[in-house]
């Protein structure tokens, strides 16, 4: 199921009316995993000393050598977070 799909399900189907629970389930495990993807997460930095900042990682596929700042993972897009206060 694509992300198109799982909108269009959840936006057509009532509430108190699915027949297809299946499917429900399955677009509603998709928006969650989308929305929680636009909630900001801390970058993982390793290695860190006086003299080297470190290699950032993206807390969600632990990609390497993200680029200091970037808003976004280049990989998976999970929203990124450079200060302490990120949702988790």
């Amino acid at each position: 199921m694509t992300e198109k799909q799982a909108y269009k399900i959840l936006t057509n189907t009532p509430i108190r009316a699915k027949e297809n629970h299946a499917e429900y389930s399955k677009a509603l495990h998709i928006a969650l995993g989308a929305l929680s993807k636009q909630m900001p997460k801390r970058v993982v930095i390793e290695g860190a000393t006086e003299e080297f900042i470190g290699l950032f990682y993206c807390p969600c596929c632990d990609i390497r050598f993200i680029q200091w700042g970037l808003s976004r993972c280049n990989n998976c897009g999970q929203a990124i977070s450079w200060e302490g206060d990120a949702d988790v």
